[in-house]
């Protein structure tokens, strides 16, 4: 994972998720079964419980977008705005990700990062220059997820998500 403290960290730019997941699995079960450290160090297994909660996190948002990813198509506008008005803040985020890098792959036959299909889309003047930024502005929100520990460099509300929403639908109707 490149996670070597769990108060200050970045995760790897190409990371094995399905091996991270495993990992995950069998530290989450070794810990439980060192509870008994607490009676010896309990600072020892703080440091661990922090490790858990940062892979915790990272181990939901992946397996949230595996399982966004196994059917992309299925993910509709109509899906993503009862997520908006139930207030479902990381699902929205993790359906407009998947939907959109599936959009990108599939109908402009894009395979970049996902900041260089942003740019290629625009540069093919399919959106214009504020699209462009806010789904970058997306795009580091999504990220900063991932990065619990930081700063957030990017908020965007549930409003900005909804605009944000229907640019992303608008591109899936684009005839190309």
């Amino acid at each position: 994972s490149g996670i070597k403290d769990p108060t200050d960290y970045e995760t790897k730019e190409v990371l094995d998720r399905a091996k991270f997941m495993n990992y995950f699995s069998t530290f989450k079960t070794t810990l439980k079964s060192l509870t008994f450290i607490e009676s010896i160090d309990r600072t020892v297994l703080s440091r661990y419980e922090q490790y858990l909660s940062v892979f915790d996190n990272l181990n939901n948002l992946y397996l949230s977008e595996k399982n966004a990813q196994n059917n992309p198509a299925s993910i509709s506008e109509a899906l993503v705005e009862s997520k908006i008005n139930s207030g479902d803040n990381l699902s929205v985020v993790i359906y407009l990700y998947v939907k959109l890098n599936h959009i990108f792959k599939t109908k402009f036959k894009l395979e970049n990062d996902f900041s260089d299909m942003i740019n290629e889309v625009k540069k093919q003047k399919y959106i214009g220059e504020n699209t462009a930024k806010l789904l970058h502005d997306f795009r580091i929100y999504r990220n900063d997820i991932e990065h619990v520990n930081k700063e957030k460099r990017k908020d965007l509300s549930l409003k900005d998500l909804a605009y944000i929403k229907d640019i992303i639908f608008g591109l899936e109707k684009i005839e190309l």
